[in-house]
């Protein structure tokens, strides 16, 4: 009886892995093609002391799991918390960039903003949800146009022109704007010139 034991809970681990593995899975057409390869070791785990036992090579501590490389618990958990902190890294990164993009195309909604850049700082709390610490804008004021802008080339001329300044009611209207719509206070929200 006690190989039958041991055979259930082979069973049951298999399991356990195959279910714990398909969770760390992203939603995708992969995660069908997953489900079979694990469904195939499952069956394998179950089938595999019938098996030994029909070859007559059968002994009760000759039950592997699914003949494959022993590793121990504390290698399985390591790799398990590594894949989850590269899947948090770039959630974080994805969530970070398409927050650029989306403040990016509110302030240059703006009128007197013809381009704009757009770095928001964030903290990521152990509790999953994002802290929107600041937001950093980079503007460049101008009427909008189309095509390529070519600045006029003056000969003798020694100094770059500085930046283009930034007029304190365009800086007003960006940061009430988002304020308003991203619940930071105006002194988190930093307007500053981009350079070209």
């Amino acid at each position: 009886m006690g190989w039958i034991t041991d055979w259930i809970k082979n069973i049951v681990f298999v399991t356990l892995f195959a279910t714990f593995f398909e969770l760390l899975l992203p939603s995708s057409k992969m995660k069908q093609f997953v489900r079979v390869v694990l469904g195939l070791f499952i069956m394998l785990a179950i089938i595999n002391p019938a098996i030994e036992l029909v070859r007559g090579g059968f002994e009760a501590d000759d039950i592997p799991a699914l003949g494959l490389v022993e590793t121990n618990a504390a290698q399985v958990n390591t790799a398990a918390q590594a894949i989850v902190s590269q899947r948090e890294k770039l959630a974080r990164d994805i969530y970070i960039r398409d927050l650029a993009q989306q403040i990016q195309a509110i302030a240059e909604t703006v009128d007197g903003v013809a381009k704009a850049k757009v770095r928001p700082v964030c903290d990521f709390p152990d509790n999953g949800v994002a802290n929107l610490r600041e937001i950093r804008v980079y503007v460049h004021t101008g009427a909008r146009q189309k095509g390529t802008h070519i600045n006029a080339i003056v000969i003798g001329q020694t100094e770059r022109p500085g930046k283009a300044a930034i007029s304190e009611q365009i800086i007003t209207r960006i940061q009430t704007r988002l304020s308003e719509l991203y619940q930071v206070k105006p002194g988190q929200i930093t307007v500053m010139p981009l350079e070209e």
